[in-house]
């Protein structure tokens, strides 16, 4: 059985200041996996366990806004790759967005301390794919005020 490494970039379509997807967005977003899956030669990308609602709802629940980030204001977007192996495991995790040392930290550890996903195959075959996630940081505004 030979190992194929298939790297792919994938971008989540995702804010953690929204805490719930919809039902649309999660289906758009299944079906653009199928897009890049076909493109890529693949059977199916890699899948979080139960599904990409599940993913959302880990972030959501995992990520903790760094006290000392929210007290100075600090927001941004940092950007997360990390390769899926065929054996489920996540392994290769790095940042290629940085925003600020303490929510490039925290998207990390998030990231880091993952379930095992089921890997992609290609013909039926478990395959090594590259995945990149972007994570979020936003703070509450306050509403505007007539």
């Amino acid at each position: 059985m030979k190992k194929r490494l298939v790297f792919l970039l994938l971008c989540l379509a995702f804010n953690l200041s929204s805490m719930a997807q919809s039902d649309e967005s999660i289906r758009q977003f299944d079906e653009y996996q199928k897009k890049v899956a076909k493109k890529a030669g693949l059977d199916h990308m890699p899948r979080f366990p139960k599904g990409t609602r599940a993913l959302f709802d880990y972030l959501n629940e995992n990520i903790h806004y760094p006290l000392e980030a929210e007290k100075k204001k600090i927001e941004g977007r940092v950007l997360i790759t990390f390769v899926v192996n065929g054996d489920s495991t996540i392994n290769e995790v790095e940042i290629i967005q940085r925003v600020h040392p303490l929510l490039d930290a925290e998207a990390l550890r998030v990231v880091k301390a993952m379930p095992k996903w089921e890997p992609a195959t290609k013909d039926e075959i478990p395959v090594r794919v590259k995945y990149t996630i972007p994570i979020s940081f936003v703070l509450p505004h306050d509403e505007l005020k007539y």
